[in-house]
């Protein structure tokens, strides 16, 4: 039973470059990360939120989204959020507009 749970985690034993055309097509985050032109940048943003925000709520945060188009726009709100609460842990993204960062 532990070695299923482990298999599940890493996602059934399976690598993301094995997954092709639809399961790419149905992905959440996919799409959100085309404004991001290096794949490793693309990586960091992803691991950075899934962190940040937990790997389930950053999913369950971009499928709440009411149009699919909004995704991106919201995936970047998350990121800068993000790294203003990193920098300023008090008034986080706030806190990055009112000092100019």
């Amino acid at each position: 039973m532990r070695g299923d749970r482990r298999e599940l985690r890493r996602g059934g034993g399976r690598e993301a470059a094995d997954l092709v055309g639809d399961e790419l097509e149905g992905c959440t985050i996919r799409p959100c990360l085309d404004w991001i032109r290096s794949p490793d940048a693309q990586a960091n943003a992803t691991v950075f939120l899934a962190k940040f925000y937990g790997r389930v709520e950053l999913l369950n945060l971009l499928a709440a989204s009411p149009d699919a188009g909004l995704r991106p726009a919201l995936f970047h709100l998350l990121l800068y959020e993000a790294c203003g609460w990193m920098v300023n842990p008090v008034y986080g993204s706030v806190g990055l507009l009112w000092s100019g960062q």
